[in-house]
Protein backbone atom coordinates (compact mmCIF):
# COMPACT_ATOMS: atom_id res chain seq x y z
CA UNK A 1 0.00 0.00 0.00
CA UNK A 2 1.37 3.27 -0.82
CA UNK A 3 1.97 5.84 2.51
CA UNK A 4 4.48 8.19 3.65
CA UNK A 5 5.74 9.58 6.55
CA UNK A 6 3.54 11.74 8.57
CA UNK A 7 4.67 15.39 8.55
CA UNK A 8 3.90 15.37 12.31
CA UNK A 9 5.27 12.94 15.17
CA UNK A 10 1.12 11.40 15.36
CA UNK A 11 -2.28 11.98 13.48
CA UNK A 12 -3.87 15.36 14.54
CA UNK A 13 -6.98 14.23 12.99
CA UNK A 14 -9.89 11.89 11.37
CA UNK A 15 -11.19 12.25 8.00
CA UNK A 16 -13.94 10.29 7.51
CA UNK A 17 -15.25 8.52 3.54
CA UNK A 18 -17.46 6.25 2.45
CA UNK A 19 -16.42 3.93 0.07
CA UNK A 20 -19.28 4.52 -2.40
CA UNK A 21 -19.72 0.71 -3.17
CA UNK A 22 -22.36 -1.96 -2.06
CA UNK A 23 -22.68 -3.51 1.10
CA UNK A 24 -20.68 -6.72 0.89
CA UNK A 25 -17.56 -5.30 -0.64
CA UNK A 26 -15.77 -4.33 2.41
CA UNK A 27 -13.71 -7.54 2.34
CA UNK A 28 -12.95 -7.52 -0.91
CA UNK A 29 -11.65 -3.85 -0.85
CA UNK A 30 -9.34 -4.97 2.23
CA UNK A 31 -7.95 -7.61 0.26
CA UNK A 32 -7.25 -5.35 -2.86
CA UNK A 33 -5.73 -2.58 -1.32
CA UNK A 34 -3.25 -4.76 0.82
CA UNK A 35 -2.37 -6.29 -2.78
CA UNK A 36 -1.16 -2.93 -4.00
CA UNK A 37 1.17 -2.63 -7.31
CA UNK A 38 2.98 0.90 -7.78
CA UNK A 39 2.25 1.93 -11.25
CA UNK A 40 -0.61 -0.65 -11.66
CA UNK A 41 -3.07 0.35 -9.09
CA UNK A 42 -4.14 3.75 -8.37
CA UNK A 43 -2.62 5.25 -5.45
CA UNK A 44 -5.29 5.10 -3.01
CA UNK A 45 -5.30 3.84 0.63
CA UNK A 46 -7.32 4.61 3.82
CA UNK A 47 -6.19 3.58 7.57
CA UNK A 48 -9.48 1.83 8.62
CA UNK A 49 -12.27 0.70 6.60
CA UNK A 50 -15.39 -0.35 8.65
CA UNK A 51 -17.45 -2.80 7.10
CA UNK A 52 -21.63 -2.66 7.65
CA UNK A 53 -21.63 -5.41 9.64
CA UNK A 54 -18.86 -3.96 12.08
CA UNK A 55 -15.30 -5.25 10.59
CA UNK A 56 -12.86 -3.11 10.79
CA UNK A 57 -9.58 -3.67 8.16
CA UNK A 58 -6.95 -2.19 8.71
CA UNK A 59 -4.35 -0.93 5.53
CA UNK A 60 -1.87 1.97 6.91
CA UNK A 61 0.01 1.95 10.16
CA UNK A 62 -2.04 4.87 11.98
CA UNK A 63 1.58 6.29 12.32
CA UNK A 64 2.13 6.14 8.33
CA UNK A 65 0.46 8.71 5.92
CA UNK A 66 -2.22 7.58 3.98
CA UNK A 67 -3.32 8.33 0.32
CA UNK A 68 -7.25 9.15 1.09
CA UNK A 69 -7.98 12.92 -0.03
CA UNK A 70 -6.56 13.97 -2.97
CA UNK A 71 -6.11 17.42 -2.05
CA UNK A 72 -6.28 19.89 1.31
CA UNK A 73 -4.34 20.85 4.18
CA UNK A 74 -5.03 21.01 7.65
CA UNK A 75 -2.51 23.43 9.64
CA UNK A 76 -0.13 23.78 7.48
CA UNK A 77 0.68 20.16 6.59
CA UNK A 78 -1.11 17.84 4.16
CA UNK A 79 -4.15 16.47 4.85
CA UNK A 80 -2.56 12.76 4.11
CA UNK A 81 -0.20 13.38 6.22
CA UNK A 82 -1.87 14.56 9.51
CA UNK A 83 -4.68 12.77 9.44
CA UNK A 84 -6.48 8.91 9.85
CA UNK A 85 -8.43 8.32 6.95
CA UNK A 86 -11.50 6.00 7.57
CA UNK A 87 -13.69 4.89 4.99
CA UNK A 88 -17.12 3.67 5.70
CA UNK A 89 -18.45 0.44 3.49
CA UNK A 90 -21.81 2.07 1.57
CA UNK A 91 -23.19 4.70 -0.71
CA UNK A 92 -23.64 7.47 2.53
CA UNK A 93 -27.36 6.60 2.22
CA UNK A 94 -27.53 4.82 5.42
CA UNK A 95 -25.28 3.38 8.29
CA UNK A 96 -26.12 0.29 9.69
CA UNK A 97 -25.97 0.65 14.01
CA UNK A 98 -23.12 -2.22 13.58
CA UNK A 99 -21.22 -0.01 11.55
CA UNK A 100 -21.94 3.22 14.09
CA UNK A 101 -21.12 1.30 16.66
CA UNK A 102 -17.63 -0.11 15.53
CA UNK A 103 -17.41 3.77 13.95
CA UNK A 104 -17.68 4.55 18.12
CA UNK A 105 -15.42 2.59 19.51
CA UNK A 106 -12.84 3.82 16.80
CA UNK A 107 -13.14 6.96 16.97
CA UNK A 108 -12.65 6.53 20.82
CA UNK A 109 -9.86 4.64 20.77
CA UNK A 110 -7.81 6.64 17.89
CA UNK A 111 -9.07 9.98 19.61
CA UNK A 112 -7.83 8.88 23.19
CA UNK A 113 -4.35 7.60 21.97
CA UNK A 114 -3.65 11.09 20.31
CA UNK A 115 -5.05 13.18 22.08
CA UNK A 116 -7.65 14.16 18.76
CA UNK A 117 -9.94 16.57 20.01
CA UNK A 118 -13.75 16.54 18.79
CA UNK A 119 -13.46 19.09 16.03
CA UNK A 120 -10.28 17.46 14.71
CA UNK A 121 -12.29 14.12 14.69
CA UNK A 122 -14.88 15.25 13.04
CA UNK A 123 -13.96 16.14 9.52
CA UNK A 124 -15.19 14.60 5.68
CA UNK A 125 -13.52 13.87 2.47
CA UNK A 126 -15.54 16.77 0.83
CA UNK A 127 -14.24 19.58 2.93
CA UNK A 128 -11.21 19.29 1.15
CA UNK A 129 -12.28 18.48 -2.41
CA UNK A 130 -15.90 19.68 -2.42
CA UNK A 131 -15.53 20.09 -6.72
CA UNK A 132 -15.03 15.93 -6.70
CA UNK A 133 -16.17 14.66 -2.94
CA UNK A 134 -19.30 14.60 -1.58
CA UNK A 135 -17.99 11.84 1.29
CA UNK A 136 -19.10 10.73 3.82
CA UNK A 137 -22.48 12.50 3.01
CA UNK A 138 -24.55 14.65 5.11
CA UNK A 139 -26.38 12.13 7.13
CA UNK A 140 -23.36 11.16 8.71
CA UNK A 141 -21.75 14.45 8.98
CA UNK A 142 -24.96 16.28 10.37
CA UNK A 143 -26.91 13.16 12.06
CA UNK A 144 -24.20 10.16 12.89
CA UNK A 145 -21.09 11.73 13.42
CA UNK A 146 -22.05 13.97 16.10
CA UNK A 147 -23.07 11.26 18.30
CA UNK A 148 -19.91 9.28 17.71
CA UNK A 149 -17.75 12.28 18.34
CA UNK A 150 -19.37 13.29 21.50
CA UNK A 151 -19.71 9.01 22.69
CA UNK A 152 -15.71 9.38 22.30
Amino acid sequence: VRSSRLTVPEPTAIVWHYTATDIGTAKSLAKRIRKYKSGVDRAASWHLLIAADGTIYQSVSLLRGAWHCRCGYLDGHRVNACSIGIELEGHGQSFPDAQVDAAARVARTVMDAYRIVPQRASHGHAEFDPQRRADPGKIWTEKILPGVVRLA
